[in-house]
């Protein structure tokens, strides 16, 4: 039997995150970067303003869906396999950093709840959709230097679709007899 598989990371739906924020914010990744949260020893981007994205919580949605598929009767027999949809809600944390960072948390905030986000998630080409974002507030960032930076902040949920495949036995025949039970195990 083989290992169970995941379709959708956690690195891929950041991904997607990642495309919609450059996308909202108008860049090409050089004006305005967007980063992962906690990697160590990694400096804060060279650019003037940039974003900190941080997968916070994964919340289960609705029970898993379950299906299977007997690829035996495949044109060219497949092993069986079951396949479990677990629709969950995913808190990424976006973190504003710079002096433009009130007015770009504004702006991806807004658009959240737009067809133009759900248009930027959908080409990413992964199962990711927006939700909603919460409310926005400014926290103060030290950073190396000991100042403190304008940033921030919200919470981003979006909706992904995982889906784990795993191998599954299925019984493509059966032979039914009559065993006397005195008889095949006495007492």
């Amino acid at each position: 039997m083989t290992a169970p598989t995941l379709s959708l990371t956690e690195v891929q739906t950041l991904a997607a995150v990642e495309s919609f924020l450059l996308a909202a914010m108008g860049s090409d990744g050089n004006t305005i970067e967007v980063v992962r949260g906690q990697d160590n020893r990694v400096a804060a981007p060279a650019s003037t303003n940039y974003v900190v994205m941080t997968a916070m919580l994964q919340a289960l949605i609705s029970t898993n869906e379950t299906t299977y598929h007997d690829g035996a009767f495949d044109i060219v027999p497949m092993p069986g396999v079951r396949m479990d949809l677990m629709p969950r809600d995913l808190s990424v944390q976006l973190d504003f950093h710079g002096p433009a960072s009130g007015d770009l948390c504004t702006l991806v905030h807004g658009m959240v709840r737009t067809s133009y986000a759900t248009d930027a998630f959908a080409a990413s080409g992964f199962d990711v959709t927006p939700l909603y974002g919460t409310d926005p507030h400014q926290s103060g960032f030290l950073n190396g230097e000991q100042q403190i930076e304008n940033t921030w902040i919200f919470d981003l949920h979006v909706h992904c679709n995982p889906v784990v495949t795993s191998g599954q036995d299925f019984a493509g025949e059966l032979a039914i007899g009559v065993i006397s039970v005195d008889a095949a195990y006495p007492a």
